[in-house]
């Protein structure tokens, strides 16, 4: 129970509807429907890492039609040496259909780099990096949002507040970095009920943030067979609505502010 209440967290183009599933699947198509060159929006050695829990595929050319070169493992570091824009589109499946009728797409703003893994140089979406380390396997056991965020950065102070009139617990941290942390367990006290966690993240980009949520759901089992999910957007907030396979309510909230992103993570056991 503690770990579930401790547990906190592409970017697409506006949903004018939410995207409403049961039993889905996320599928990025291999086919490229558009690719619009321009100048290199990264160049030089800045570091990346895989989010996505599988790995991704790096290929031949910035095409995910062009050959497969290797597959990099998830958490991996890897060096990015430039990139061009262009478009995919992504689809969410009903898996519940065996004809996997497509229930709704919509467009996804991704950029192709060129990188480096271990000697070795190829073509990959940033769709899911991120400029940090994601959680490594000590983390996979219960994992516990404070504690890794004290990987990342020594703590400049914290507070713990007792049992309030309207919570019955509060933490706070600040971290050197930048980072801000936030959590509160509003009840009913000494049973499940409503907690939320608000983390803000420095100098990240919104395409960032939506790859660090879809991550925090897949560790709450929301992207297994059995969970309904809801992806919306009024054209600034994203929204992911979530119910588990055990009945557990989610909703992360990805908010851009000046120089960083806020995620309002609650969760209703």
């Amino acid at each position: 129970m503690k770990e579930q209440r401790r547990t906190l967290a592409h970017t697409s183009r506006l949903v004018y509807t939410p995207v409403r599933i049961r039993t889905f699947l996320f599928v990025l198509l291999t086919a490229i429907l558009e690719i619009a060159f321009a100048t290199p929006p990264t160049t030089g050695s800045e570091r990346a890492y895989i989010w996505h829990l599988e790995g991704l595929t790096v290929y031949a050319q910035p095409s995910a039609v062009s050959p497969a070169l290797f597959h990099i493992p998830y958490a991996e570091p890897i060096s990015i040496m430039d990139g061009e824009k262009h478009t995919l589109n992504a689809f969410l499946l009903d898996t519940s259909q065996t004809s996997k009728r497509t229930v709704a797409a919509y467009e996804q703003s991704s950029t192709w780099l060129k990188i480096s893994y271990k000697n070795k140089v190829g073509y990959l979406p940033n769709t899911h990096l991120v400029r940090f380390p994601p959680p490594g396997p000590a983390h996979d056991l219960g994992f516990i949002m404070e504690d890794y965020l004290r990987e990342l950065s020594p703590v400049l102070w914290e507070t713990n507040e007792g049992k309030t009139d309207s919570t019955c617990a509060r933490y706070e941290s600040h971290f050197l970095n930048g980072m801000r942390y936030r959590a509160t367990d509003y009840g009913p006290c000494e049973q499940c009920g409503h907690y939320q966690q608000q983390l803000v993240l420095p100098e990240i980009s919104l395409q960032e943030g939506f790859a660090i949520a879809l991550h925090l759901f897949h560790r709450s089992s929301l992207l297994k067979p059995g969970a309904e999910v809801v992806i919306s957007s009024d054209g600034t907030v994203w929204e992911l609505n979530g119910i588990s396979p055990y009945g557990h309510i989610h909703q992360i909230r990805i908010t851009p502010q000046p120089g960083a992103i806020r995620f309002t993570y609650d969760t209703y056991l």
